[in-house]
């Protein structure tokens, strides 16, 4: 699986593409590439000929390259978690309509510090995770990549297995849900 996974990363660097853009030009969701590539899931036969196929190749031509080699492993992961966790938190503020002052503010952290983090030239420490998802009642899992949106922790089974079902969907099968939920929710009056 290992090497499955080094190779993988291995035909990215040869097409100078960022996980975003190999799962777009693979036809895979970035949530499923990104658990792929960091050993949270396993690459099925299809999802290889699929890779194989956008690259006009057939899986034994796609996949006879040589494995990246284990430090280029852990730079390309480093510079994609970073990456992730900007994007990450910009999400958070962009939600939360929060300009960066505000942003600190609401976790306790300087302002200058939160513009680094957002800019992505700085990298959070697990102190300024905490702090963020607290602020913003959002899990770490989210924060650290683990899980696709940005909820808050569950706090009950029934809330595991929600979480994990939502975890699962795609971008449209979300939206659909949350239109379900929208009709199935009592309506407030104004």
């Amino acid at each position: 699986m290992k090497e499955i996974r080094r190779k993988l990363m291995a035909l990215m660097k040869k097409h100078q593409m960022g996980i975003t853009e190999f799962a777009e030009k693979c036809g895979m969701e970035e949530g499923r590439m990104e658990r792929i590539l960091h050993s949270r899931g396993r690459l099925t036969p299809a999802e290889a000929v699929q890779i194989a196929a956008a690259f006009g190749q057939t899986m034994e031509e796609a996949f006879d390259i040589d494995p990246l080699p284990m430090d280029e492993v852990r730079e390309m992961e480093n510079t994609e978690f970073h990456k992730m966790v900007t994007e990450h938190l910009n999400t958070i503020a962009k939600i939360h309509k929060k300009t960066p002052a505000e942003f600190a503010e609401q976790c306790g952290l300087t302002e200058r510090r939160v513009k680094n983090l957002l800019d992505g030239t700085a990298r959070m420490s697990v102190v300024e995770a905490v702090k963020i998802a607290d602020g913003f009642n959002v899990s770490l899992d989210y924060l650290l990549g683990y899980y696709p949106y940005p909820l808050p922790t569950p706090k009950t089974e029934e809330q595991v297995r929600a979480f994990e079902a939502i975890g699962k969907m795609n971008l449209d099968e979300l939206a659909e849900f949350a239109e379900k939920l929208k009709e199935e929710l009592p309506q407030e009056e104004s």
